[in-house]
């Protein structure tokens, strides 16, 4: 092979073209060696949300699970109200900026639903324990 400083255009991009294939078969390769590959595959979502906060016991606690539950609800729809509000005044990138944003919005409801369940349930068991 010659030197980069004397390959003719054309072979300069063909050099880098191989190269950057050469990078992304061996990226392919260490995801595929690791397992990482399949993991990926199925994941759409998150199945574990990224925090849960538990605090002390109180006897307030199932009334806060039912106000964050209604916090959640009215605040994703909020959201979805805006996004149109804005499709609405402004149809720069519309409809792709507006689903976007209820993808996005949708993703969050639902790991936040399940951090409310994974509490829920953390809750149940802590007082089951407690009896």
């Amino acid at each position: 092979m010659k030197p980069l400083d004397q390959q003719t255009l054309g072979q300069r991009i063909a050099t880098t073209f191989i190269v950057v294939i050469l990078v992304l078969l061996m990226l392919a390769l260490v995801g595929w060696a690791t397992g990482g590959w399949d993991k990926a595959e199925g994941e759409q979502l998150s199945t574990e949300p990224h925090l849960i906060l538990m605090l002390p016991p109180s006897k307030w606690d199932y009334k806060l699970l039912d106000l964050d539950r209604q916090a959640l609800d009215h605040a994703y729809m909020d959201k979805i109200e805006k996004l149109f509000s804005i499709w609405v005044s402004d149809d720069t990138g519309q409809p792709e900026r507006a689903v976007k944003g209820a993808t996005q919005a949708k993703r969050a409801y639902l790991e936040a639903q399940r951090a409310l369940e994974m509490k829920e349930q953390m809750m149940l068991e802590r007082d089951r324990s407690a009896k």
